[in-house]
């Protein structure tokens, strides 16, 4: 992972605009400039950290995904805006960095995420590392969230796990 440049924004409104891999993510102007303009907007806030997912042997972009929403008071982050190319291998070794980054980097002592309930495929990915089931949230328009966490201290027992899943899949990436 890398952080996100404005060089990006036809990237990831490349991805956002996808009807199927946008359709679970807040509506995105398809206007490369409205995004280099979010962009520098982003690098104004405090407790937000967006990310380019790159593949390390070619530099590639496969997707983006960001850590944001930061609480001093109990150290804590959501992580989400998370998306990757049709026929990206990079989902597990992705989530895996921005939990290293928020736990390791940024001294988090829990991470969530919200996944619109109706993705069930992505609730079930984050059940599958290991995130527990905090509840539903309702947006405001009625839409409904699955919440999930993840703490630093479960999150170190369950990254060791990982490693050899993670090495696998570069195997295969690299061939």
């Amino acid at each position: 992972m890398r952080p996100v440049s404005t060089d990006d924004a036809a990237f990831i409104i490349k991805l956002r605009t996808d009807p199927e891999l946008g359709k679970h993510l807040h509506a995105t102007s398809p206007s490369v400039d409205d995004q280099i303009a979010w962009t520098r907007r982003y690098y104004e806030r405090q407790g937000d950290w967006y990310f380019i997912v790159e593949q390390v042997s070619n530099g590639e972009s496969h997707g983006a995904v960001a850590i944001y929403n930061y609480k001093a008071a109990n150290t804590s982050a959501e992580w989400g805006r998370w998306i990757l190319k049709r026929g990206s291998l990079a989902a597990l070794e992705s989530a895996s960095l921005v939990y290293d980054a928020g736990f390791d980097r940024l001294g988090l002592t829990l991470m969530y995420s919200r996944t619109e309930d109706v993705n069930q495929h992505v609730v079930s990915f984050h059940t599958s590392l290991g995130s527990a089931l905090h509840g539903l949230v309702m947006g405001p328009d009625g839409e409904r969230w699955t919440e999930q966490r993840m703490a630093s201290v479960r999150w170190r027992e369950i990254r060791r796990t990982l490693e050899k899943k993670i090495s696998a899949v570069a195997t295969v990436v690299n061939r």
